[in-house]
This record gives structure tokens, sequence and C-alpha cells, in this order.
């Protein structure tokens, strides 16, 4: 009679480690914090941000809009896209966008200081949360997300024009001045809110997204929130900034200021329109 032999094997498989979140999913909540940070030191301290007038309406009016809209957004956004929202993730991505054009911007006009590694680290952050984003969103196939009844056509139509509208915007301050020789009085405030960034990379980004909307190419479809979002955020900045002036009893240009209103009013509906749209409540975040 032979005997059993048991024979303990660990269970090596039977405990796996958690897998962790993905860059992109919990970046937004460490960049709000920074985004906080940065504002605050423009409000409280504006004499000490070199090369910009932090004291103008668009300094001011930028500074209250990262603190009030953008940070709060972002950490919302990050909250919500840990526990695997597929529109918070569209949203956290526009906001990012928003987040390293404007800190671009501010880093290059700022001649040191400790805001400058802040807005260093913004820039920084936000630029490698967004490549995981790209990531996360081709992997996850994002443009399959929207269902048949997606305002595509009217996403295209508001991405171009809010694009024109922040580009003529820029033009309309910087054209006339230089054929005249002359330096554009307001141009330095303007690029507080429609920087180089948003100039060189961000409005031609939207244009090529909405003709691709328009051609019915599909992998536009997974980034058009993103670069609409963003093409609002920089229009409401604008926006804010000729509110600001008003309140100050300033000049303001009306003709720009309703501008960027109606380009706020369009492309924030567009895009909640665009985001009513996405299918299925939760994705992966891993």
């Amino acid at each position: 009679m032979t005997g059993c032999h048991l024979r303990l094997v660990p269970a090596v498989d039977a405990v796996q480690e958690r897998p962790r979140p993905r860059y992109s999913a919990w970046a937004p909540l460490p960049i709000a914090a920074l985004v906080v940070a940065a504002a605050l030191v423009s409000l409280l301290d504006p004499a000490g941000i070199h090369a910009i007038d932090a004291t103008g309406p668009v300094g001011v009016g930028r500074a209250w809009f990262e603190l009030l809209v953008v940070a709060p957004a972002l950490g919302a956004a990050g909250v919500f896209a840990l526990r695997g929202s597929r529109r918070a993730r569209l949203v956290a991505g526009a906001l990012l966008l928003h987040a390293a054009s404007v800190s671009a911007t501010l880093a290059i006009a700022m001649d040191g200081g400790a805001l400058f590694l802040v807005e260093c680290a913004v820039l920084g952050a936000s630029a490698f949360a967004l490549i995981d984003l790209h990531a996360a969103l081709r992997d996850d196939r994002a443009w399959s997300w929207f269902d048949e009844r997606a305002p595509l056509r009217a996403a295209a139509v508001a991405l171009l024009a809010v694009a024109g509208a922040c580009a003529a915007l820029w033009v309309a301050q910087s054209v006339p001045a230089a054929l005249a020789g002359a330096a554009p009085a307001r141009l330095d405030e303007l690029r507080l809110a429609v920087g180089p960034a948003h100039v060189s990379l961000v409005l031609p980004a939207m244009a090529i997204a909405g003709v691709g909307l328009l051609r019915r190419r599909p992998a536009v479809r997974a980034f058009a929130p993103i670069l609409l979002g963003a093409g609002t955020l920089a229009a409401a900045a604008v926006a804010v900034a000729a509110a600001v002036g008003l309140v100050r009893g300033e000049a303001v240009a009306a003709v720009p200021s309703l501008a960027m209103a109606a380009a706020v009013v369009a492309g924030g509906a567009t895009l909640g329109a665009l985001l009513h749209r996405v299918t299925g409540a939760r994705t992966r975040t891993r």
C-alpha cells in the first residue's frame, strides 16, 4: 500500500500585484496643484514675474481663470479619469493641452525666478501626460467611443470657427503693427491668453482635425474633443480678460471680445454635445 504524498506548491499566481493606473490618468491631480501655485503667485506677487505685465487685465484674468476654472476642472477630471470615465479622460486631455500651451508661453516670457520652475514643471508634466494619453486612446480605439448620432460635422465647424477666431485675434493685433514698423500695444498681454504654442501648434491642429472630421477620418474623432476643449479654453481666457478690463473701467475692443465670447459658447456647446454621445461609461486606465 502506497502512501499519499501531498506536495505544497506556493501559490505564486494566486496573489497578483494590482496594476498601476496610467500616468495620464493621475497626472492631472499634481498638475492642478502646480497650476494653483502659479496662479496664486501671479496674483499675490505680480512684480516678481519678469517680462510679463501680470497686473494688466489679461494677466489678472488669466490668473483668476487658471485658479477658479482650470485647476478645479483638472482635479475633477483626474478623479473621474482614475475611475475609468471616458468623458473625463477626454476633458482631462483638453485641460492638459491648455495647461501645456499656457505654461510654455509663460516659461518663455519669464526671466528666471521660482515661478519659472513651476511653469516648466507644468509644461513637462502636461506634455508627457498628453503623450501617454495619446497612446492610451489609440490602444483603447477611442475613435469608436462615439455613437452614430455624435455631432461630428458640427464639431468640425466649431473647430474651424474657434481656431479661426483665435488666429484672427492674433493677426489683428500683430500684422498691422508689423506693417507700420511698431510694436503692437497689447500684444504682450495677448500672448498670455493666445500664445506662441497656441498659434504654432494648437490652432493648426484644430484646423487639421476639423478638416479630418469633414472628410470622415475615424482616427480624428478621438482627439477632436481634446482640441476643441483646448481652443475653447483659450477663447475663454481672452473673454475673461475682457471682462476684467470692463470691471476696471478700461477700454476694451468690442468686436474681438464678442467674437471670443461667441467662440466660447459655440465651442462649449458643441463639446458638451459631443461628449454626451460617448458610449460606455468606463474604460481601462491601466
